[in-house]
C-alpha cells in the first residue's frame, strides 16, 4: 500500500490555510522536499539534534494533551452530538467540556503548604 503524497502536501496547505503551525514528525527516512517548503525544516532539524529533542523543540507534546483530552471527552460524553442546529450543538459541546472540566477539577489533589 502506497503513501499519497499529495494527501501529505495537502496536509501542510489545510494547516497552512488555517493560520497555524504544522508539528508533523517526518519519518526516520524522510527527504527534503520543494525548496523553501515548511516541511524541510523539521527534516532537517531531525537530522541534526534527533527526533526527540525536535519535539521538544516544538511543544510536540501540546498534541498529546489535546488528543487526550478529547479521547476523555468522548468517552464520557459520546462521539456524537444530539441537537441538530448549529447553535444547540454548539450550546450542547460547551455544556459538556463545562462538565468535563467540573469533573478533572474534583479529581484534583488540594496541597498545602506547610508553615
Amino acid at each position: 500500500m502506497g503513501v499519497c503524497f499529495n494527501c501529505f502536501f495537502n496536509c501542510y496547505a489545510e494547516v497552512a490555510a488555517k493560520k497555524a503551525d504544522a508539528v508533523i514528525p517526518p519519518r526516520c527516512n524522510a527527504q527534503l522536499w520543494e525548496d523553501g517548503h515548511v516541511r524541510n525544516s523539521a527534516v532537517i532539524l531531525t537530522k541534526h539534534i534527533g527526533c526527540s529533542e525536535w519535539k521538544k523543540c516544538v511543544n510536540y507534546h501540546q498534541r498529546s494533551l489535546a488528543e487526550t483530552a478529547m479521547y476523555r471527552y468522548k468517552q464520557l460524553m459520546g462521539d456524537k452530538l444530539v441537537s441538530r442546529g448549529f447553535n444547540q450543538q454548539h450550546t450542547e459541546a460547551m455544556i459538556k467540556v463545562k462538565v468535563l472540566n467540573r469533573m478533572a477539577g474534583l479529581g484534583m489533589p488540594e496541597y498545602q503548604v506547610n508553615s
